[in-house]
C-alpha cells in the first residue's frame, strides 16, 4: 500500500532476518529492555478477516499472533487507524475496522490481556507508528504500508513471518540512503508526483520519471519552507512557499524537457506539472508534519507503560478463550502448555535477573528518556553500526555480573546442549517440573469463574464462521488432535542463550566448560575443502549485516519539529 511501486524502487536496500534474531539480539544488548514494535494492526485485520476454520477465526489469528509476541519477548504498541482515516483509497472504499465496532472492542480487549499497548491513531496507523518509532517510544514499526517512511519512520519490517525462523524483509532509513542515494524528502516528492493512496499525482508520471525527478533534489527548498512553516505562520512564509512550488514546478518542467542532469532515460515534454494541482500543499504537509495524537496525556501512560514490568494474565486470558473460543478446561490446559510456556518460561528467567531497584524505580523512568534522546543524537551523528544490537543504540551489558535470585527449589536441573539457528545461539533446558506445576495453576485459576465477564462479547460478535481449528497461518490441528505430553518433555526447551546466562552464569559456565573439555578429548575429523559452491550459498548469513549504516546525506529531511 501507500506509493504505487515505491517498494520496488527501495528493494535493493532490503535485508531479511528473521524476528527470533531480532528479538534476540535486542535481549542480547540490554536485558532489562524488551523489543518494543509498534504495529499497524490495518494489515492483521485484513488478513483476519479473510481467515478461515475454527470458532471465530479472526480473533484466533489475532490470538495466535499474539501469543508468539509473547513467547519472543516483544512488547507491541497495536495502532488502530484512527476517526480521522478517509474511507476511500485509489477512489475505492477501504476495508478498516470501524471505529466502534465489536471486532474492534475484542481485539483490543484479548491484547491488554497480554499487556500489549493500544493505541488510537488520529488518522493513519502508519503514520503514527512512524512518528511513536522517531519519537523513540518504541524501536521500530511493523507495517505493510510504504507511506510510513514518508512520515518519518527509520526502521521498519513489512510483514508478520509465515512460520518460525522465517526470514521477514527488514529496511532502515540508512540502508535505502546508502543503497539508493534516496531520503525521505525524495520519497515525499515521488508521492507528490507518482501519487500515494489518497491523490492522483501527475498525469503520465511514472515511477522511474518521479525517481528521476527526486534524485535531482530540486524539491529541497520547498520541503525545509513546509518544515519551518508550522513553527512560522506569517504571511512571509505563505509567500515564500508559493514562490518555491512555482520554482520547483519549472525546475522540474525543465528536466522533463531536457534531461539535462542525466536522471531521465528520455526527454518527456508532453509531461505537464503544471496543472494547478501540483504540487498538493495538504498532501505535502500531511507527510511533513502527520496529524498524531502524540501530543496529548496519552503518550504519558505509554512512557509508563513502556518503563513498567511485563505482566501477562495468563489467567484471565485462559478465562477468555474459554468464553469466546468454546475451549474445554482440559483442551485449554494442553493447548497452553504448547503455546504459551515456552514464552511463561523465558519471562521467568527475564524477572530473574531484575535487580531490587529495578522493580522499585519509578514507573515513569528517565530509561525510555535516554532511548528517545539517543535516538535523537544518533541522526546528527555518524554512527558506524556493526550489527543488529545497534538498530537500539544501546552498549550491551555484563551479564556475567548479573546474580540469579536463589531459590528453594532448583528452576533449572540441566543444559544439554546447544546449537545455532541462524544467528541465534540456543541452549537445549531441562527445567523443574515444579515450573510446569506453577503454570499450569495459574492458567486454571479461573476456568471456573462464572462467563459474565465475556458473554458481552458473545452477544456482540457474529457466529457465522465455524468450521475447523486453527493456528496463526492456516497451521491448524483440530482440538482433539492436541496430544497429551510428558511433564519432563514439556519442560525440555530450546532456549535463547543469552537469557538462560543472564539468570543462571555459573550453570552456563560450567556448561561451557564441559564442552571445552568434550572438545579437547575428541579427536579432530579432516575437514573436506570448501567448494566455490558452498561459500557462495547464504550471502547475508550474519547478524553484522542488518545494520551498517553510514552518516545519512547531510541534505536529508530528517529531524521534523514535534
Amino acid at each position: 500500500m501507500g506509493v504505487s511501486k515505491l517498494w520496488e524502487v527501495i528493494d535493493p536496500a532490503k535485508r531479511s532476518y528473521t524476528l527470533e534474531e531480532i528479538s534476540a539480539d535486542r535481549t542480547n544488548r540490554d536485558s532489562r529492555h524488551q523489543l518494543f514494535i509498534a504495529i499497524d494492526i490495518a494489515l492483521w485485520v485484513f488478513q483476519a478477516n479473510s481467515a478461515k476454520g475454527g470458532r471465530r477465526p479472526h480473533l484466533r489469528l489475532m490470538f495466535y499472533r499474539f501469543c508468539r509476541l509473547f513467547e519472543l519477548g516483544i512488547r507491541a504498541v497495536l495502532v488502530f487507524d484512527g476517526p480521522n482515516r478517509p474511507s476511500f483509497k485509489r477512489d475505492r472504499e477501504i476495508s478498516t475496522l470501524p471505529y466502534n465496532s465489536e471486532l474492534r472492542r475484542t481485539v483490543i480487549t484479548l491484547a491488554k490481556l497480554f499487556n500489549f499497548f493500544v493505541w488510537h491513531a488520529n488518522g493513519e496507523a502508519e503514520a503514527e507508528c512512524a512518528v511513536l518509532e522517531r519519537l523513540g517510544f518504541v524501536d521500530m514499526v511493523m507495517t505493510g504500508d510504504v507511506d510510513a517512511f514518508l512520515f518519518g519512520a527509520k526502521r521498519l519490517i513489512r510483514q508478520w513471518p509465515t512460520k518460525r525462523y522465517s526470514p521477514i524483509p527488514c529496511y532502515d532509513m540508512s540502508w535505502i540512503t546508502d543503497t539508493t542515494g534516496l531520503d525521505r524528502s525524495d520519497m515525499i516528492l515521488i508521492a507528490l508526483l507518482r501519487g500515494s493512496d489518497y491523490h492522483h499525482g501527475g498525469e503520465r508520471v511514472g515511477i522511474r520519471v518521479a525517481e528521476g525527478l527526486a534524485r535531482c533534489k530540486k524539491h529541497l527548498p520547498l520541503m525545509e519552507a513546509v518544515q519551518r512553516a508550522k513553527q512560522d505562520q506569517s504571511n512571509d512564509e505563505e509567500e515564500n512557499i508559493a514562490t518555491l512550488s512555482q520554482q520547483l514546478i519549472e525546475d522540474l518542467q525543465y528536466e522533463l524537457a531536457h534531461g539535462s542532469q542525466g536522471h531521465l532515460t528520455m526527454q518527456y515534454s508532453q509531461i505537464d506539472l503544471d496543472d494547478g494541482h501540483f504540487p498538493d500543499r495538504r498532501i505535502l504537509e500531511d507527510f511533513v508534519h502527520p496529524e498524531t495524537r502524540i501530543a496529548n496525556t496519552r503518550t504519558r501512560d505509554l512512557d509508563q507503560w513502556i518503563n513498567s514490568e511485563n505482566s501477562v494474565d495468563l489467567a484471565e486470558i485462559a478465562h477468555f478463550c474459554k468464553v469466546v473460543f468454546n475451549w474445554s478446561p482440559k483442551y485449554i490446559v494442553r493447548r497452553f502448555q504448547n503455546l504459551l510456556f515456552h514464552a511463561y518460561l523465558n519471562q521467568h528467567l527475564r524477572n530473574l535477573t531484575l535487580t531490587p531497584s529495578d522493580a522499585v524505580a519509578d514507573p515513569v523512568s528517565s530509561q525510555s528518556k535516554r532511548r528517545r534522546k539517543s535516538e535523537s543524537s544518533s541522526s546528527q551523528s555518524s554512527l558506524v553500526q556493526s550489527q543488529i544490537g545497534s538498530f537500539f543504540n544501546v552498549s550491551k551489558e555484563n551479564h556475567n555480573n548479573i546474580p540469579s535470585t536463589p531459590t528453594s527449589k532448583p528452576d533449572i536441573l540441566c543444559i544439554r546442549n546447544q546449537k545455532m539457528l541462524g544467528n541465534v545461539l540456543l541452549y537445549h533446558v531441562d527445567f523443574a517440573t515444579h515450573l510446569l506445576d506453577d503454570f499450569t495453576q495459574t492458567i486454571q485459576s479461573k476456568l471456573d469463574n462464572a462467563d459474565e465477564k465475556y458473554e458481552q462479547i458473545l452477544d456482540d460478535l457474529s457466529a457465522s464462521q465455524q468450521s475447523v481449528d486453527g493456528d496463526d497461518d492456516n497451521n491448524v490441528e483440530e482440538d482433539d488432535q492436541v496430544d497429551t505430553i510428558e511433564p519432563e518433555k514439556l519442560c525440555r526447551k530450546w532456549m535463547l542463550a543469552d537469557l538462560v546466562t543472564m539468570a543462571f552464569p555459573t550453570m552456563v559456565s560450567r556448561f561451557k566448560q564441559s564442552i571445552s573439555a568434550k572438545s579437547k578429548s575428541t579427536p579432530k575429523r579432516s575437514t573436506r575443502k570448501k567448494s566455490s559452491k558452498d561459500t557462495s550459498k547464504g550471502v547475508q548469513t550474519k547478524l553484522t549485516d542488518y545494520i551498517i549504516p553510514k552518516s545519512i546525506a547531510s541534505d536529508t529531511l530528517i529531524v521534523l519539529d514535534d
